[in-house]
């Protein structure tokens, strides 16, 4: 049978400019081993995870319910459920649901077991090879897999991933942190593509250069005033450059955050790479505006402009939101460590050495201006003002985004791996989950969070914490689960539905038409408690991902399961017999794997499986 499906929209959004390039990325189409994970999603808690350091950054593990104050909106919550650090395994249980779990809540909570068990958690490892320098790479690496070394004893499952076009899943996921190890070293070469965006400030930099010297060897014509539209479109389009290389980063970030979704517990991504501009090529415009600036008086507002235009704020906002509706805590690597002036990095030609910072604090030197309209060569070079606006901007996304999903930015460090220790201590001897349950219906909005520390608990503690969750509904929480299952293989099965995928036509060139059979048992549907009617009913909704990393909406139809011609059930009792049903589903040639989901919507089971489909080469 073909049905109508209801198309559910993703949960996180981009600007108008990026939202067509972010159709969905995957990793590469492979076996994993299947994961089980939690089935129901009826019970609203929210956690929320705080480290406690002290003023040195010392984790601080002794404290309890009483020395915390929660606040959703500006309004005090009541603490109903929390866990201390996992390094406190043996006072009394005070234990936290997750937010789409049924074991634990205010109704289920009858006895407490003899030690608190700790809050699940997973690391994923994420390498950012499209904007990293493989120079810096290759040198956080080392102090990567020590890190992991000395990690060994570290209760988490493991996933390594990386991100060149799109998201690749390389290991994992796995609570055999060994396996992270062995897969670090075979993860193949850095991609040259990070190296682009140095070449392309370099260049923006040195043409800027080249065309007002170029200029002044020419009779009559005027640096700033004959060739200020040549100058001011390569710093326009090198701050273009910034902006959609910010949207690549992101958009990988975001897919990696999808297939954490549907995971329970914490998350926490562990990102290497060399980061984004907060604002596209600020400090090549701020550049141009110093040197030209006393030339041309408009200058300054049409560079501000363009700054506007590449200010990428809301699209961090967006990134930092959707982690933590999906309780995700982004930890900051900057694999530049620390960062190196271009001083005497701009091509500059015949220019040589450079020049003497402008106390003013201005992007050019003073002999800049020395002799009027003509400044002396060597003065071109970026001052060290400018090159501090640069590592400015750059870690100025790393701090913001571990700042508001409760991470950490670990920044000017070559050789991080005390501060990757220290990070680790923090997830286990530090991180406190509180619970609260929302006294307002879900409307998948989101929520502000605070928390503080009450009394002479606060003295000399620093709290990192996400700053935001969404109250996500029943429908949003059921496609967390396919898309953890999609990129993830996180699959179960406790309803014994099978899935299976018939011969693909073709429509029009690489698009085919493949039927994918899904069988229901009856005898695992019950029927609505209550009701004359004897028949169950069954919610289905699936999503595919292409090789390519293209992936498709996520699509849903809820099926009655009808018992068969002269079955004797009654309202209450199990129907019998399966139900097959037939999905027409458009893939692309290659290869692709597709994700579905069943769930029961009256015992609320759910099964989620996936397939892989290989097509091509059928008429």
């Amino acid at each position: 049978m073909r049905l109508t499906w209801t198309s559910i929209s993703g949960a996180w959004t981009l600007p108008v400019a990026t939202a067509a390039a972010f159709i969905g990325a995957a990793p590469p189409i492979a076996t994993q081993t299947p994961t089980l994970v939690d089935d129901r999603v009826d019970v609203r808690v929210v956690n929320v995870d705080v480290v406690v350091l002290d003023k040195k950054g010392q984790p601080v593990a002794d404290l309890g319910r009483e020395d915390f104050a929660l606040f959703e909106d500006g309004r005090p919550v009541e603490i109903d459920y929390f866990t201390p650090p996992a390094a406190r395994s043996t006072s009394p249980p005070e234990p936290v649901a997750d937010a789409t779990s049924h074991r634990t809540s205010p109704e289920t909570t009858t006895a407490a077991p003899a030690a608190v068990a700790p809050v699940p958690l997973t690391v994923a490892v994420y390498l950012d090879d499209r904007a990293t320098h493989a120079f810096h790479r290759n040198r956080v690496l080392l102090d990567l897999a020590e890190f992991l070394e000395e990690s060994m004893q570290l209760p988490a499952e493991w996933i390594l991933a990386r991100f060149r076009d799109r998201l690749e899943i390389v290991a994992g996921p796995t609570p055999q942190i060994e396996e992270i190890i062995t897969a670090l070293p075979e993860i193949g070469e850095p991609d040259p593509r990070g190296l682009q965006w140095q070449r392309d400030e370099r260049r923006a930099m040195s043409g800027m250069i080249a065309s007002y010297q170029a200029c002044q060897t020419i009779p009559l014509c005027v640096p700033c005033e004959d060739n200020w539209g040549v100058m001011l479109d390569l710093a326009r389009s090198h701050a273009a450059n910034e902006s959609t290389r910010m949207a690549l980063v992101t958009r990988g970030l975001a897919d990696l955050v999808g297939s954490l979704s549907g995971v329970e517990g914490r998350k926490n991504v562990l990102y290497v790479g060399d980061g984004f501009e907060l604002r596209g090529g600020l400090a090549t415009l701020s550049y141009l505006a110093d040197l030209c600036g006393h030339v041309r008086p408009d200058a300054q507002s049409e560079i501000f402009r363009i700054a506007v235009e590449q200010d990428n704020v809301t699209r961090l906002e967006e990134l930092t939101a959707y982690a933590n509706s999906n309780r995700v805590s982004l930890f900051m690597l900057d694999a530049q460590g620390v960062h190196v002036g271009r001083r005497n990095d701009v091509e500059t030609g015949s220019l040589g050495g450079a020049a003497q910072s402008r106390a003013s604090g201005s992007g050019l030197s003073d002999a800049a201006f020395a002799d009027g309209a003509r400044p002396a060569g060597p003065a071109l070079a970026p001052t060290v003002q400018n090159d501090r606006l640069r590592m400015d901007n750059f870690q100025a996304t790393h701090s913001a985004m571990a700042l508001q999903t409760g991470g950490r930015a670990i920044l000017n460090s070559h050789r991080p791996l005390g501060a990757l220790g220290d990070v680790a201590a923090s997830w286990t001897d530090a991180t406190y989950s509180l619970g609260f349950t929302p006294d307002h219906p879900a409307t998948g909005e989101m929520h502000r969070l605070e928390v503080e520390l009450v009394g002479r608990a606060a003295k000399g503690r620093q709290l990192s914490y996400r700053r935001s969750y969404r109250d996500k509904q029943t429908e949003a929480q059921l496609v967390d689960r396919l898309i953890s299952a999609l990129y993830l293989d996180r699959t179960r099965n406790p309803l014994g539905v099978s899935v299976d995928s018939g011969t693909p036509k073709r429509v029009i060139r690489d698009v085919y038409d493949v039927p994918i059979e899904i069988v229901l048992p009856r005898p695992a549907f019950r029927a609505f408690p209550g009701s004359d009617d004897p028949r169950g009913q069954a919610r289905v909704w699936l999503t595919a991902v292409h090789e390519d990393g293209t992936r498709s909406d996520v699509r849903q139809q809820y099926i009655d399961i009808e018992p068969p011609a002269g079955d004797p059930a009654v309202a209450g009792s199990a129907v019998a017999a399966p139900h097959r049903l037939v999905v027409q589903l458009e893939l692309l040639e290659g290869a692709s794997r597709v994700a579905v989901g069943v769930r029961d919507e009256v015992t609320q089971e759910m099964a989620l499986l996936t397939l892989r489909v290989e097509v091509g080469g059928t008429d």
